[in-house]
């Protein structure tokens, strides 16, 4: 049986997610379509605004046969750290063929980038060392690293083959072409022979805001609004006890925005975490005598916080800002946004340096969270043959995934505590069967 893998976050689903899994499957000629899903909390260091079990319903009535949860501690990490997560979970269950959205589809010139960045030669580094010491950010610099080597021969590239700069730049600038590109550089790294499969994004950019709401979208095609616009338009809506305007439930995948029309379930945003998160800081803080030298030594200790961060963290910390006020003033110039809220968010989850490097050495799990029959098929087929256990019945394997149970069980009482019905934990939420 032939599968075909996505990696999603699908905060929510939509329309064009159900259009882009359907593309992948007619594109790729599987069987099968297997999803690896973040959990409860996702890439840009911030909650899903529904848990993953309704998010993982939601895909499989959408199309997915098998929905695989990414790890928490890839699932809040940098794209490359996502991206190895996410292939390391595909390549367990001998998915070979991968498949991404894409703004340009240009899979060549997308696998030399890929290829040059999983060798890092000396010379890219240099470029990018040099750039950030100007005060680029990361993402900056390497568009400049690469734009040297490949379109101006400096380093890799010879004559014949210097690309124009701006089709460099515009790959650069595409989110989704970004995830493309670190999913074959960690294939190659990983030495897996995946085939890459690149469906072609259509409707609304990757999280472009909603400036007004669009016509109501017809069944079956993918909507004009962002998933970043559709949660904006649900958090409003739930903050002023309503239901979301037609429009933007017409994006919505279709079971979901049923229970959302009925307010079955109930959004969170990083606001609903402000004061657990606020509270760690503060202990931290009291800890060390509110020594912000010290205090900043220990916010080190987690993931994704380098010194110069973790001193603006105990430096800058109020408990009078809201979430985007705090991130918005411990960010810099060359230190992003979605940075500073991943390593908010390893505060938050008490994700610390030691514990991401056993996920870096390799995956430790496969997790399920549901399946069709075709994908419990297709499971059976490939479960005895990973290099790592496959759990379907999270007693016989609670300490192996402590991160991951840490963070639904965090989740599910802010739920609660929000307003919602207080959810199954990880031992009695069962598997979804569709």
């Amino acid at each position: 049986m032939k599968a075909v893998g996505i990696t999603a976050e699908y905060n929510p689903m939509h329309t064009g997610h159900i259009w882009q899994m359907g593309e992948a499957r007619r594109l790729s000629g599987a069987d099968c379509t297997v999803v690896v899903m973040s959990g409860d909390f996702v890439q840009r260091g911030a909650p899903a605004v529904y848990d993953k079990y309704t998010r993982a319903k939601a895909a499989l009535t959408g199309g997915a046969d098998l929905v695989l949860e990414l790890p928490v501690v890839y699932a809040v990490s940098s794209a490359e750290m996502f991206a190895l997560g996410a292939i390391r979970t595909l390549a367990a269950l001998n998915v070979s063929c991968v498949s991404f959205g894409s703004e340009s589809t240009d899979l060549s010139l997308m696998r030399r980038i890929a290829s040059f960045l999983a060798c890092e030669p000396a010379v890219y580094r240099e470029y990018i060392a040099k750039a950030m010491r100007q005060g680029a950010s990361f993402p900056a610099a390497r568009e400049e690293a690469l734009v040297q080597v490949f379109c101006h021969n400096s380093g890799e590239a010879v004559p014949s083959s210097l690309i124009p700069e701006d089709a460099v730049r515009r790959l650069l600038r595409s989110p989704n072409d970004i995830l493309g590109i670190e999913y074959m550089k960690a294939a190659e790294r990983e030495h897996c022979s995946c085939e890459f499969v690149p469906v072609r994004r259509i409707g609304a950019r990757h999280d472009a805001a909603a400036l007004t709401l669009p016509e109501v979208t017809r069944e079956g095609t993918p909507g004009e609004l962002s998933a970043s616009a559709i949660r904006e338009q649900i958090l409003r809506a739930s903050r002023d006890g309503k239901i979301p305007d037609p429009a933007v439930l017409s994006c919505i995948a279709p079971g979901l925005s049923e229970s959302v029309r009925r307010k079955e379930i109930l959004p969170l945003s990083p606001e609903d975490f402000r004061q657990v998160l606020y509270a760690k800081i503060e202990d931290i803080l009291y800890r060390y005598g509110y020594s912000k030298a010290c205090a900043a030594q220990e916010l080190t200790q987690y993931e994704d916080i380098p010194e110069s961060v973790a001193m603006r963290i105990a430096r800058l910390f109020d408990p009078a800002y809201s979430m985007d006020e705090f991130i918005d003033t411990v960010k810099t110039r060359n230190v992003t946004r979605a940075n500073v809220a991943r390593g908010l968010t390893h505060i938050l989850l008490e994700i610390r340096k030691q514990a991401a490097e056993k996920y870096r050495g390799g995956l430790p799990y496969v997790r399920v969270l549901g399946f069709t029959k075709t994908g419990q098929r297709y499971l059976h087929e490939c479960a005895r043959e990973a290099p790592c256990p496959v759990i379907t019945k999270t007693a016989d394997f609670g300490d192996l995934f402590a991160e991951d149970r840490h963070a639904a069980n965090l989740y599910r009482q802010i739920y609660a505590a929000a307003g919602g019905r207080l959810m199954p934990d990880e031992f009695r939420a069962g598997i979804i069967r569709l």
